[in-house]
């Protein structure tokens, strides 16, 4: 608080009583008794109050034999909203030298000493290390200046003037230079990464009113204070959090390619004395940039900590509601090794489970002239960690494209799918000359590149104008003269048991409303030897899931074609002749086949959709799952699915009973049941099944039809819808179709027609009583020249979108959180080969 007096001095000598009295103030909060080199006093006279509202200043003057100015800047409060009702000011030293100090501040009345506010200062420095100033940010409230009742004998300002005075006491400096040297000492001694560093800063903070204090920030021009007393969060509550930001990086341009890496060490002290101090844990370097430009202390200390007294000098750290924070800053200069270890850094910052490296490596492209390229460019490939790798860079010269993309791809899967790879990896783009100026646009701590995912990276890897944009700092751009350097930070992490089954588990589709049905979940391995002897059906041991007995059989020559490996899961309880007919249970199941020394080579397949396992359908899998000549080692691996004559077979499966999707499916069947007066109505049907695909993301379906994955049993189908309509005509409804596949041109399924029946539904993705479904009145036959069949105006689109019912009750909410579920069942009657021969082939 400042302290405010009214006149109570004799007529003699007003001046040098209050002299005097400012001295005493300093006496009285001098807790210490440090030697005294100098003191004096000073006092400025400032004739128009209305220049105030901008930075004043005494200009230089001297006082203690040193150099001085003060300077009252209104515009501090733009920095620490804390004191935006203050008058602050600043005493500045010219000279470059470390000086100890204490002083007293008074603003007066230009006419009267005995008219005055007062506030003392902490000890403070002035210093080496970029600090030269020190700030009083609550020099007195401007609401009080021209007021008189603070037992004032007059106003402190007064025909538009006022004084501003100084009493200043300068003592030796060995106290401070050994609280410095302790830190630079601990500085040295936990930093001996980086040996050489520009400069070193230490500034501090002073806080008044601890209790008051809540969740405040101090700007010291490049840096950044702040504090959480009581904890950043709920979870932190009970310590004090203190936070530091670079403020150039904070507040810049977010196209900012400046990085700066830098040693914090904060600590908190005794106002008055600078032997009682507590500071962070060790200090280490820290990479301040765009995307990281704070440096977090969660648990700086236990609050409690800091009122604590010690027990031999009865001082605590918070004393009297006073603090002193401190800020020792090491900024190293930024080259090579730096650079590296900071994109490390953009990895090593995310969660990465504890995975063990198997290697790291970095790749630079250089690219001599930018303005050359094509709109797609590849990097020379370049191998690491065992396998080939090369970047790539597309958008370059497409002027429709805002960004350029970035990606890793990697060549090794390209040769041979059953390579597995879970890796980091970082892509910059960086100045030739200048290790500090770059731009990382894309990064990962852990993606999967295999089969599905050759490619890793970002569609907006950078801005193109970003490219020419000279920072503030250095003055730079990334591009200079055309040339500029991609560079590639890639991890590969090991690949064990425990991820590989994490992988298969994270596979399986589910969602918030079956997760409480599970009944059974497991994950099952089966190890096949002399696979060059095994018959035309192995069948697994059986094993259990919940209540439930399965297993496994495997084709190693085909169930339907010779060239292709089948593998399908069985339910063993469905087919015991004790069992209800009406028994059922709901899987979603990944099945893999991989090779028997390591986790990393595999092939795996999983369906997006539960299925349904009965006494007539107890038999899930895939009748082509992989072609038998990719079964062995080839010159592009070093590995085969099959060696050494032998292979495991790997399940992870989950099961249900799930009576809604039961009844929801009854519906479906009594859409495409025979009639009674059919002929044929007792015809032997071939295969059933439904096949449903989740979308995830209905806004990102533009006007193209969508088209699902392949539905694969003996007959293979796809789903096609047009959220516009097919022609113009259906412009204002959704149509939807259904398309064989075995008769296209890479189909080697020799068959002329397949007849069907079918049921084409859109449901709620969590609700199996809220769908729309259609179904043609008869069988349908499909051929080469009728690939196709559904419905141009299967549901209007402002049904699909519940534009018009208010009604919350009979809503049907096909489209929810922008997801939505597409699904078809079939029944397939039969099938005419190219003979007209009818097939009679059964699951």
């Amino acid at each position: 608080m400042p302290i405010t007096f009214k006149g109570d001095f004799d007529d003699v000598l007003p001046k040098q009583k209050y002299i005097d009295k400012l001295r005493e103030l300093l006496n009285e909060n001098e807790t210490i008794k440090h030697e005294i080199i100098a003191e004096d006093y000073y006092e400025y006279e400032f004739n128009n109050i209305n220049e105030i509202n901008r930075t004043i200043s005494t200009g230089l003057f001297t006082l203690c034999n040193k150099k001085w100015r003060i300077d009252i800047s209104p515009e501090l409060h733009l920095v620490n909203e804390l004191y935006k009702d203050y008058i602050p000011l600043f005493l500045m030293i010219k000279q470059d030298e470390s000086i100890c100090a204490r002083c007293v501040f008074s603003i007066r009345n230009c006419n009267d000493y005995t008219c005055f506010s007062t506030r003392t200062s902490a000890l403070f420095n002035t210093n080496s290390y970029k600090k030269k100033y020190y700030c009083c940010y609550n020099l007195i409230k401007k609401t009080d200046l021209n007021n008189e009742s603070h037992n004032f004998s007059r106003s402190l300002i007064e025909d538009n003037k006022f004084a501003i005075d100084i009493y200043l006491r300068i003592y030796k400096n060995d106290i401070y230079e050994r609280y410095l040297d302790e830190l630079k000492y601990i500085m040295n001694n936990n930093n001996m990464k980086y040996n050489e560093h520009l400069e070193d800063i230490y500034i501090e903070w002073v806080i008044e009113d601890w209790n008051k204090f809540n969740d405040q920030y101090n700007d010291y021009n490049t840096w950044t204070i702040l504090v959480y007393p009581d904890g950043f969060d709920e979870s932190l509550k009970g310590y004090t959090s203190i936070y530091v930001r670079d403020s150039d990086l904070s507040y810049k341009d977010i196209r900012n390619n400046v990085h700066n890496c830098s040693s914090c060490i904060v600590t908190a002290r005794n106002y008055n004395d600078y032997r009682y101090y507590l500071l962070n844990e060790t200090p280490t370097p820290f990479y301040f940039s765009i995307d990281y430009y704070y440096y977090f202390i969660n648990k700086f200390k236990k609050k409690s900590e800091l009122l604590e007294k010690n027990e031999k000098t009865n001082k605590s750290i918070v004393e009297n509601d006073k603090v002193v924070l401190g800020l020792y800053i090491r900024n190293y200069k930024y080259n090579r090794e730096i650079y590296i270890n900071e994109l490390k850094h953009y990895i090593e910052c995310e969660e990465t489970d504890n995975r063990d490296i198997i290697g790291e490596h970095i790749y630079e492209w250089e690219i001599k002239d930018w303005t050359k390229l094509k709109d797609s460019e590849n990097s020379p490939e370049f191998s690491a960690i065992g396998y080939k790798w090369r970047a790539n860079l597309n958008g370059i010269n497409n002027f429709n494209k805002e960004y350029v993309s970035a990606s890793l791809e990697n060549l090794s899967i390209k040769n041979n799918i059953f390579i597995n790879i879970e890796a980091g990896y970082v892509i910059s783009i960086r100045n030739c000359n200048d290790y500090s100026c770059y731009y990382v646009g894309a990064y990962s701590n852990c993606s999967r590149f295999d089969e599905y995912n050759r490619y890793n990276g970002y569609d907006k890897f950078i801005k193109k104008t970003d490219l020419y944009y000279r920072n503030f700092k250095t003055d730079r751009s990334l591009i200079e003269n055309g040339r500029v350097i991609i560079t590639v930070y890639v991890r590969v992490y090991r690949y064990d048991k425990e991820n590989f089954i994490e992988d298969l588990k994270k596979s399986l589709n589910d969602n918030n409303e079956n997760k409480e049905k599970i009944c059974g979940e497991r994950y099952y391995e089966w190890n096949v030897e002399n696979f060059d002897k095994l018959k035309f059906h192995e069948i697994s041991p059986i094993f259990l899931t919940g209540k439930y007995k399965w297993s496994i059989s495997l084709f190693p020559k085909g169930k339907d074609r010779p060239d292709f490996l089948s593998i399908f899961l069985n339910s063993n309880s469905a087919m015991e002749e004790n069992e209800d007919d009406d028994f059922y249970v709901h899987v979603y199941f990944a099945i893999a086949f991989r090779n028997y020394k390591t986790y990393t080579y595999y092939h795996f397949s999983s369906r997006e959709f539960l299925q349904r396992f009965t006494k007539s359908n107890n038999n899930h899998g895939y009748f082509n799952y992989i072609k038998m000549d990719e079964l062995y080692k080839n010159e592009n691996s070093s590995y085969g699915l099959v060696e050494d004559n032998r292979a495991v077979v790997n399940l992870y499966i989950r099961a249900y009973r799930l009576e809604s999707l039961e009844n929801f499916l009854k519906n479906l069947k009594d859409l495409i049941k025979d009639d009674e007066n059919d002929e044929n109505k007792n015809e032997k049907i071939i295969e059933e099944d439904y096949f449903e695909y989740p979308i995830n993301d209905w806004d990102k379906i533009d006007n193209e039809p969508y088209r699902t994955a392949k539905a694969i049993g003996i007959t293979s189908w796809r789903i096609l819808l047009y959220p516009n309509g097919k022609n113009g005509s259906e412009k204002d409804h959704l149509s939807y179709y259904i398309r064989s596949l075995d008769f296209d041109e890479d189909s080697t399924f020799l068959c002329t027609n397949i007849y069907i029946k079918y049921v084409l539904y859109i449901r709620n993705y969590n609700n199996y009583l809220q769908y729309k479904a259609q179904s043609p009145p008869t069988k349908v036959c499909f051929s080469a020249e009728n690939k196709e069949h559904g419905f141009s105006q299967f549901i209007k689109k402002s049904e699909f979108y519940n534009e018009n019912n208010d009604n919350e009750e009979n809503n049907n909410h096909l489209l929810e959180d922008d997801k939505t579920v597409l699904g078809t069942y079939i029944r397939v009657y039969k099938m005419e080969t190219v003979n007209e021969k009818e097939s009679t082939i059964s699951s």
